[in-house]
């Protein structure tokens, strides 16, 4: 069902890459989504779905943000 997962990943010719921590938790997420939506027991659907809702949680915290410079002022 669900495997323990690194941040590296081998590709298919036998060399890594690193996966970012947002992207990780994005993939996470959309796995407990996938699960909440098979299950028909109620009460896993909810458990699944307050996983995948904390995974988006931390995707989203994760991402890097853009600040604009302030320095480049116009002036």
């Amino acid at each position: 069902m669900l495997r323990a997962t690194t941040a590296d990943e081998m590709l298919e010719n036998g060399q890594y890459y690193m996966r970012t921590k947002s992207q990780a938790a994005w993939e996470a997420a959309a796995r407990f989504a996938a699960l909440a939506q098979e299950t028909d027991e109620p009460l896993e659907r909810e458990h699944y779905t307050r996983l995948r809702d904390a995974w988006i949680t931390l995707a989203k915290r994760c991402e890097p943000f853009i600040l604009p410079d302030v320095t480049d002022s116009k002036e």
